[in-house]
């Protein structure tokens, strides 16, 4: 029975993030459960790289050396960090906050972090997150189709006066 258990659960999909390397975008504390309220495991310095091992909602499970402990995924960002930027402040704490918003589930925000222009200069394309991002394009009518099931409806919002006037 725990065989049978166990080949069902290797052949679930893996979480997008699992295996891949990331840093930390400010100093982070782990968690020994992915929940606010759990014992701190530890804690990783800013542009600390590591492993990501596994993914739950709005936390990555992490391994950083020796340690290994969960925290948010606004966090932490895929890759290597960039040189010229300042820890803490990179593209990815606004890349990250798109989330799941399967039917049930909350979706918060911690904040919204404008990128300034040290930002911007060290911006440099990724041809496989842009095919990742294409990848995730539906038809007109199934986002229709979506925010309809939701209860969304269209608004119209009006454009913003001129600034000075």
């Amino acid at each position: 029975m725990k065989v049978l258990a166990f080949l069902l659960l290797a052949a679930l999909p893996m979480p997008a993030w699992t295996g891949e390397t990331g840093y930390a975008t400010r100093e982070i504390e782990l968690r020994a459960q992915p929940a606010g309220g759990s014992a701190i495991a530890g804690k990783v310095p800013a542009a600390q790289k590591f492993e990501i091992v596994g993914e739950e909602k709005a936390w990555v499970r992490i391994q950083a050396g020796a340690l290994n402990g969960w925290t948010l995924l606004f966090y932490v960002m895929k890759g290597e960090p960039a040189q010229s930027v300042s820890a803490g402040r990179t593209a990815s704490e606004l890349w990250n906050l798109g989330t799941d918003r399967s039917k049930g589930q909350i979706t918060s925000t911690i904040g919204v972090r404008g990128i300034d222009e040290e930002q911007l200069k060290a911006a440099h394309f990724n041809a496989e997150e842009l095919k990742r991002l294409e990848a995730q394009l539906v038809a007109k009518e199934a986002g229709d189709a979506f925010a309809s099931e939701g209860g969304l409806v269209a608004r119209k919002v009006a454009d913003l006066p001129e600034p000075g006037l």
